[in-house]
């Protein structure tokens, strides 16, 4: 009322940690924010949830990337 933004949205911001928290706010409680925009958050990413989570997910993209099959050079993979 103090600044007259009954009708405004409310969204979260949050990277890393806070975007988890706030992604999950957003997933459990709905009505409690009207959007969250969660950057570098890994929310889905934890033992026990589904989808199961990938403990190699990471270094498997790494590893691609610096392949044939990700662009690299030949000098870069005998690195």
């Amino acid at each position: 009322e103090i600044l007259q933004a009954r009708r405004s949205p409310i969204i979260g911001f949050g990277g890393s940690y806070g975007g988890m928290l706030c992604a999950w706010l957003r997933i459990s409680a709905p009505w409690a924010i009207d959007a969250c925009l969660a950057g570098s958050a890994p929310i889905m990413s934890f033992m026990g949830l589904d989808p199961p989570v990938n403990p190699n997910f990471y270094a498997q993209g790494v590893t691609k990337d610096a392949s044939a099959a990700g662009g690299s050079s030949k000098r870069c993979r005998d690195r």
